[in-house]
């Protein structure tokens, strides 16, 4: 019984080191507080990076209606540009007979640029893209500061020091 006894809270101590401690394979209880604490101070770090270089969210919120804004004036700027005609007979004859060099419609322009609202074009595209983008951004931006900032991983330090004492 005394022999059990022995081997029982030798076992103990063992399963209690390993936990602790490791074996090698698995770190043990003191490697994941250092994991985590390097964790915690990483996500420190993007905070403070954050607040360096991205110090509010106005300049993202007019950059973004200002390529709203360009992006649907583009089709009404340029809908009725015209190119020179790349036929080379039709601009030879025209040249020759001193008359102005025939000029074509964009294919692209009439039919792929816009207008918004028209399906499968640039224009359309580009603005429902930036509309994603404002019901997202604000909300996703908000969210990752505020969880970055005010949410911390588990504190390795409450965590753990009362089972190291």
């Amino acid at each position: 019984m005394k022999n059990n006894l022995e081997m029982t809270s030798c076992s103990m101590y063992l399963t209690l080191d390993t936990a602790i401690n490791g074996d090698g394979v698995w770190g043990g209880f003191t490697s994941l507080r250092d994991k985590i604490g390097n964790i915690t101070n990483l996500l420190s770090a993007a905070v403070t990076q954050i607040q360096i270089y991205f110090p509010g969210d106005a300049w993202l919120i007019d950059s973004r209606k200002a390529m709203q804004t360009a992006n649907l004036n583009i089709y009404d700027t340029y809908k009725s540009s015209q190119m020179i005609t790349p036929n080379p007979d039709t601009t030879s004859t025209a040249i020759n007979a001193g008359q102005s060099v025939p000029q074509i419609d964009s294919r692209f322009i009439k039919t792929g640029m816009g207008p918004n609202g028209t399906a499968n074009t640039m224009v359309t595209d580009i603005d429902s893209g930036l509309r994603t983008t404002q019901k997202v951004s604000l909300p996703l931006t908000k969210a990752f500061r505020s969880g970055l900032y005010d949410y911390q991983i588990c504190r390795a330090d409450s965590i753990f020091s009362q089972h190291s004492a």
